[in-house]
């Protein structure tokens, strides 16, 4: 296994795992009184962690592109893999102006932000999930 993919499937790994600690903790920490704790944590996470995940996830996966055969499970992999991290990048600046929103006492626009977040957060999941599958169907 080359350096390259090794760094691509630990990214991979700590990407996903970054999403499913986020979801759990979207989930028990939803009450009123812990939003801004919950805005700033999931701030913190996708700046320091997730963001630089999913762009070395990119940039090795796009080193890895340029000498791969194509194969079905190879596009599969990368156009899941690409909406993923699409959808990602949009989660980031939700991320970033919900917690604006609580900052600034904007209930409204942190519920909007919020709402809209956990859908496109769905799509991640996803994306990443069937990326995954693929990139293990390619190499069996």
């Amino acid at each position: 296994m080359s350096w390259l993919l090794v760094i691509h499937v630990v990214c991979a790994g700590l990407w996903l795992g970054c999403v499913l600690v986020e979801v759990t903790f979207e989930r028990v920490l939803a009450g009123l009184q812990t939003r801004e704790f919950l805005a700033k944590l999931h701030y913190w996470v996708d700046l320091l962690i997730e963001l630089p995940a999913f762009l070395i996830v990119l940039a090795t996966g796009q080193q890895m592109l340029n000498s791969a055969t194509p194969t079905v499970p190879l596009h599969v992999m990368t156009g899941a893999g690409s909406i993923a991290i699409l959808a990602n990048i949009y989660c980031v600046w939700l991320v970033v102006r919900r917690r604006s929103y609580v900052v600034a006492g904007d209930m409204e626009g942190y519920e909007r932000a919020d709402r809209m977040q956990h859908r496109v957060g769905g799509v991640v999941l996803l994306g990443i999930l069937i990326a995954m599958a693929a990139g293990i169907w390619n190499v069996a």
